[in-house]
C-alpha cells in the first residue's frame, strides 16, 4: 500500500564565516583544507524536509538520487521495510511496504534506476542476508543471498551494505558476530548464474570491526576494514593481499571510487575527519581532506560524475556538508533537533552534482529528514538513446554509480 502526505519545507538562512574553526550551531559556511583557508563558491542552500514523522529514533536509513532527480528512502516503518520517493516540484512524499522486516539494511539504484535491497533477519539459530529488488516495477519475492548457522546472531556496524557493478549485479556485505570471540566479515554477490556467490575477507578471532565495500569500475570490490590495530584494505585482485592503511584512525566512515578509479576512504582519527586515497603504488600518507577539532558520529564520502567529492558528516546537534566543487574545501553547517547515530546518515549526489543528505535524529518528532540542495529539481530523463551517447561520451570518467 502507498502513502502519501505533505512535507514541511524549511529553507535556512545562510551566514558566510571565513574564520576556520568557527562552527557555529546554524548554517554557516567554513572553508577548510588541511590547515589552510581558502576561498571559494558556494552552491545554492540546503533546504530541510520533513518525510515522515515518526518514533523511530535512531534507526537506519539509506537514500538515492533518481535520474530524474527524485530523492528515493529505504527507512523502518511500523510493520517493515519501507521504500518512499520525494516529488520535489509537488512537495510530496510517496511511500510504500515492500514486504521485509530487517533491522539492518541498505540499498542501491542501478543505472536503470531499479533498486536492490539487502537486509540482515536474525534468529536464534542463523542470521539470513536477504535480497530484494523492483526491477519490472514490482518488488521481487525475497530471496536468501547468504546464511550463516550460528546459536547466536550479533551484527558488528555498519552490517549490511550495498553497492552495484557497472552491469547491475548487486553486491551486499555483512559483518557478523556469531560468538563472542570470531567474526565473520565478507559479501555475497548475484552471479551470471541466477546464484549468490559469498567471498569471506576475513573471518576467526580477529574481530572484524567497522568496514566499508566499494565497487570499481572494473568490477572489482575494494573493501576496508578493522581488525584490532590498525585499519587494512583488502582488493579482489589478489585476495591473499592485506595493506595496512597509514595513521588509520579510530573508526572507518564510508569508501567510494573517485574519477581516477582509485578508491577514497573517509574515517575519523581522534578529533579529526579525514579522506585519504588508494593510488596505484598503495595508500597515499597525505589527506585529500582533513577536517581538525571535530569528533564525528558518521560519515559518507560520494564522488560524482565530475569527480568532485561530496561529505556528509555529524556532531551532536550539527550535520556538515563537504564538498570541493567550487574547487576550493567549503564546509556548511546545519543545526538539527536531537544527534544523530553512527548509522542514520546517508547522503547520495545527483548526476547533475547536487546533494542530498537524510538522517534519525534523536529526536522523536524529527522521523525521517531530509537536507537537500534547493537547486535540485525534477527534470525529464532523456530518451534511452541519448542516455546510450552519453554513457559513450563521458562513461570513461566512471562507470560505477553508487549512492554511497
Amino acid at each position: 500500500m502507498w502513502y502519501t502526505m505533505n512535507t514541511t519545507v524549511i529553507t535556512s538562512n545562510l551566514l558566510i564565516n571565513l574564520t576556520k574553526g568557527n562552527l557555529m550551531k546554524r548554517p554557516i559556511f567554513s572553508l577548510v583544507l588541511g590547515a589552510a583557508l581558502l576561498s571559494g563558491t558556494a552552491h545554492a542552500a540546503m533546504q530541510s524536509v520533513q518525510l515522515v514523522n515518526n518514533a523511530y529514533t535512531n534507526q537506519e536509513l539509506s537514500v538515492a538520487v533518481k535520474a530524474d532527480g527524485t530523492p528515493v528512502v529505504l527507512y523502518k516503518g511500523a510493520s517493515g521495510l519501507q521504500y518512499g520517493a520525494y516529488d520535489i516540484s509537488t512537495g510530496t512524499f510517496t511511500s510504500e511496504e515492500i514486504g521485509a522486516s530487517a533491522d539492518y539494511y541498505d540499498f542501491e539504484l542501478d543505472s536503470n534506476g531499479n533498486a536492490h535491497v539487502g537486509y540482515l533477519n536474525k534468529t536464534s539459530s542463523y542470521a539470513q542476508v536477504k535480497y530484494k529488488n523492483n526491477v519490472g516495477g514490482s518488488w521481487s519475492a525475497e530471496n536468501i543471498a547468504y546464511q550463516y548457522s550460528s546459536t547466536q546472531h550479533n551484527v558488528l556496524q555498519p552490517w549490511v551494505q550495498v553497492d552495484v557493478n557497472s552491469s547491475n549485479k548487486p553486491y551486499i556485505s555483512y559483518n557478523l558476530h556469531p560468538s563472542s570471540n570470531s567474526t565473520v566479515l565478507g559479501y555475497t554477490y548475484a552471479n551470471n548464474f541466477g546464484s549468490w556467490s559469498a567471498v569471506t575477507v576475513q573471518s576467526g578471532s580477529n574481530q572484524p570491526g567497522d568496514h566499508a565495500m566499494a565497487v570499481d569500475n572494473n568490477g572489482n570490490v575494494q573493501f576496508a576494514y578493522y581488525t584490532l590495530n590498525p585499519y587494512t584494505f583488502y582488493n579482489e585482485i589478489n585476495g591473499s593481499t592485506r595493506e595496512t592503511i597509514p595513521n588509520p584512525g579510530t573508526t572507518i566512515f564510508d569508501m567510494d571510487i573517485n574519477a581516477g578509479g582509485n578508491p577514497v576512504l573517509l574515517y575519523r582519527n581522534s578529533s579529526s575527519l579525514r579522506l585519504r586515497e588508494r593510488t596505484t603504488w598503495g595508500w597515499s600518507t597525505t589527506d585529500l581532506f582533513l577536517m581538525s577539532g571535530l569528533y564525528p558520529a558518521s560519515g559518507v564520502i560520494e564522488v560524482d560524475d565530475d569527480g568532485f567529492y561530496h561529505i556528509a558528516s555529524t556532531e551532536g546537534s550539527t550535520v556538515y556538508y563537504i564538498t570541493n566543487k567550487s574547487g576550493a574545501w567549503v564546509t556548511e553547517t546545519y543545526a538539527i533537533n536531537g544527534t544523530v547515530a553512527y548509522y542514520s546518515l546517508d547522503m547520495a549526489v545527483s548526476d547533475d552534482g547536487k546533494a542530498v543528505i537524510a538522517y534519525y535524529s534523536g529526536d522523536p518528532s524529527a522521523g525521517v529528514m531530509l537536507l537537500m540542495d534547493s537547486a535540485l529539481t525534477n527534470v525529464v530523463v532523456p530518451e534511452p538513446a541519448t542516455m546510450v551517447l552519453m554513457t559513450l561520451a563521458i562513461g570513461a570518467l566512471r562507470l560505477v554509480r553508487r549512492k554511497k
